[in-house]
């Protein structure tokens, strides 16, 4: 796997590599540049909607297959109506869980 410090280096000399392929290629066909063009912006925001795919950085996006573990985010919370509730179900059946806070 690659060091993600040189992936946005990698991206930017492929994208300058492309353009220049794209301007020296533009008097052979205008669909050719527009196809180079498209698959470099393809790939820039694949990386972007697929965070999966760490092409930007590593995600940590599935665990261990052996162990019965699932992983949950709230992204707008904590909530004074719902939080509480989810802490209940979440002591009722003594499960463990971390919790991110951030701002007020």
């Amino acid at each position: 796997m690659l060091a993600y410090k040189h992936v946005v280096l990698i991206l930017l000399v492929g994208s300058v590599i492309v353009i220049s392929l794209a301007w020296v290629l533009a008097f052979l066909s205008v669909w050719l540049v527009l196809a180079l063009i498209l698959l470099n912006l393809a790939v820039l925001f694949g990386g972007s909607f697929c965070v999966c795919s760490g092409l930007y950085l590593y995600a940590h996006c599935k665990g261990a297959d052996d162990k019965k573990q699932i992983a949950i985010t709230f992204d707008d919370g904590p909530n004074a109506d719902a939080t509480p509730g989810v802490l209940d179900i979440l002591k009722t059946h003594n499960i463990k869980a971390g919790f991110f806070l951030i701002g007020r």
